[in-house]
């Protein structure tokens, strides 16, 4: 597994195996954005999600990055899940993001406090 941290983000690329999880795909409504005025200040100023943003199939955003579902294209929902609800609820630290890519796909995208899915730090500009 490789670990990036950017601004207490993080960026998983997992090689996850043939492993697959029993677990519906969690479909939370609309990753959440920046608006422009909060895209314009300091990172840190944004303000911080009242909810977690929890989601097993990316939406194709049409930007290039090339989705996937977890479960589906490997990995454990039911595991990455838990995991991403105890990272929104602290137990790790403070992060703003967590995004899983396998064999070149995007299978899981997350945000908490000040993350976007808009805004450099995270999966797309």
């Amino acid at each position: 597994m490789i670990v990036n941290f950017v601004r207490k983000s993080f960026f998983i690329a997992a090689l996850l195996g043939s492993v697959h999880g029993t677990a519906a795909a969690s479909d939370h409504g609309h990753a959440p954005e920046a608006t422009e005025a909060e895209a314009a200040l300091p990172f840190r100023d944004i303000p911080v999600l009242e909810n977690a943003y929890i989601d097993t199939t990316p939406a194709d955003r049409k930007d290039g990055v090339t989705v996937g579902e977890l479960g589906v294209d490997g990995g454990d929902q039911d595991m990455m899940v838990a995991f991403a609800q105890e990272s929104a609820d602290g137990q790790y630290g403070s992060y703003d993001s967590l995004l899983i890519a396998h064999k070149g796909k995007l299978v899981f995208e997350s945000y908490y406090l000040h993350g976007r899915i808009n805004l450099p730090d995270t999966r797309r500009r």
